[in-house]
């Protein structure tokens, strides 16, 4: 018999799963700037072999990723601190009004607050280091902020159901390919979308061949380590009788279409945008529209793929049926 769908979205655990997809969310987006920044602009540039343009792009992606880095900072420390407060008021089961002694205890006493200080710490320390101008700085923020994705690892399945240490790094590999390929999205098509604007059509087509050509490679290999650690994950955690038995199955197999849906977007980019760059060099404006509309439906699915991983973390699998 079916669990009815409603165990899933208590109330409580809903809002936890909402805080835990904007956490997500901004996690994404911090690596996914950097990434981005770090393994395809920056090695794009090298294509173009002219100054003026070069220093021109690097003004507009700065003009992206710095205020962006910036603010998304000061909304995860926010966040994290509404986090903290709906813990305790979960834990509790008091009204937020009467939480304040339960708040110390939540950091002291249990595993969440021993995480949440240790992640507390990580952003504090990135927002000091993003105001310091040194040649290292973007590698030690992008190293820094995979340590995000660690602390998001320390506080899921795969440490909570005391399974090896290998699915806590697997999901972290996992949350960190979902980062490098969907939190790159969003500065690969301002990038592309900016460069239409005042570039030549022919070196519009060169730069778009190089950015797009170099995203791709990366995107492949966030794919592959994706589908293999949650391939992983799911060996570890599930049981073939839940995924049609159950309605928390058939979230994740939602999630697992909508994944697949996202992934075929970038097939599309990947199969028939990238060559008919090669191809029709005087078409490039118009195919970095159409680009540009396949990425907003990528990121719109990614998205809500995120939002179902967010509240399948939430909850635990169901138990297999009895022998």
């Amino acid at each position: 018999m079916a669990q009815p769908l409603s165990h899933l979205i208590d109330s409580h655990l809903f809002r936890m799963a909402l805080f835990k997809w904007f956490d997500i969310i901004g996690i994404v987006l911090w690596i996914g700037a950097l990434g981005f920044r770090l393994l395809v602009f920056r090695p794009s540039l090298k294509a173009l072999r002219d100054p003026s343009i070069e220093e021109r792009l690097r003004r507009e992606e700065a003009a992206y990723t710095e205020p962006a880095l910036r603010g998304l900072l000061v909304y995860l420390i926010v966040l994290h601190f509404i986090t903290w407060v709906h813990q305790a008021e979960m834990m509790s089961g008091k009204p937020l009004s009467d939480i304040l002694p339960v708040l110390p205890i939540v950091l002291t006493k249990t595993h969440f607050g021993s995480i949440w200080v240790i992640k507390l710490f990580l952003l504090l320390f990135l927002f000091i280091l993003i105001r310091i101008r040194f040649r290292l700085r973007d590698p030690l923020l992008f190293g820094c902020g995979l340590f995000l994705c660690v602390t998001e690892s320390l506080v899921g399945h795969p440490f909570t159901h005391g399974v090896a240490q290998g699915a806590v790094f697997s999901d972290w590999v996992h949350l960190t390919a979902v980062s490098i390929w969907i939190g790159g999205l969003l500065p690969l098509r301002r990038l592309a979308s900016k460069g239409a604007v005042w570039m030549a059509p022919d070196r519009l087509a060169l730069f778009l061949r190089t950015l797009i050509g170099t995203f791709s490679k990366w995107a492949i290999v966030a794919v592959a380590l994706i589908v293999t650690t949650g391939s992983y994950n799911a060996f570890l955690f599930l049981d073939r009788h839940w995924i049609f038995d159950f309605n928390y199955g058939q979230v994740l197999l939602t999630k697992l279409l909508l994944a697949a849906s996202a992934i075929g977007m970038g097939g599309v980019s990947r199969i028939y945008i990238l060559p008919s760059l090669y191809r029709v060099e005087r078409s490039a404006p118009e195919l970095e529209r159409r680009f540009s509309r396949l990425i907003l439906i990528e990121v719109g699915l990614a998205t809500v793929t995120l939002l179902l991983a967010a509240l399948l973390t939430q909850t635990a699998p169901p138990p297999p049926p009895a022998q």
